[in-house]
């Protein structure tokens, strides 16, 4: 089988998963994309955070499922035959895959209590989401200025030759 279709289920169990999980459709109780996940992922985990994160819900999901139909004759997206799973956790471990599967964490708005949230972000929520075009059209002027003073400062003290 190729790699290609390994990837692409690899992104389609993340998306069941994560739309499974007890914050969206609570399907199966578990948080493992939570904006809170990466507290006490991170630490165990390191660089392999959202390898941890896809198989956690795997095995939510997967038991789910057991439960319902059982084990053994039938195969589903979370139990697949073994060479299938071996397979799919090798391409979850390429970070090009690994990447791709991070855009979820766009659905989280930013990380546990807006961590992560950088200020174009939040021009972009203010005037897309919240709809306050005129606040978000302020915050925009004065990151203009900002920039514009930084960069009078950089041109003054740095030449061309200076580097």
């Amino acid at each position: 089988m190729s790699d290609r279709l390994f990837e692409h289920l690899s992104l389609l169990r993340a998306t069941v998963g994560y739309l499974g999980e007890r914050e969206q459709l609570a399907w199966w109780q578990s948080s493992f994309f939570s904006p809170q996940s990466p507290a006490f992922l991170a630490p165990v985990f390191g660089r392999t955070q959202v390898l941890a994160q896809c198989v956690g819900v795997a095995r939510a999901a997967a038991a789910l499922h057991d439960a319902h139909i059982g084990v053994g004759r039938v195969h589903h997206l979370f139990r697949l035959p073994e060479e299938l799973e071996r397979a799919l956790h090798r391409t979850l471990c390429d970070p090009a895959t690994a990447q791709q599967i991070t855009a979820f964490y766009v659905l989280t708005r930013g990380g546990p209590a807006d961590a992560t949230r950088i200020l174009p972000i939040e021009v972009y929520l203010r005037a897309f989401q919240l709809l306050e075009m005129g606040r978000a059209a302020a915050i925009s002027m004065v990151m203009f200025v900002f920039l514009m003073v930084l960069t009078v400062i950089q041109l003054k003290f740095f030449k061309v030759g200076d580097l």
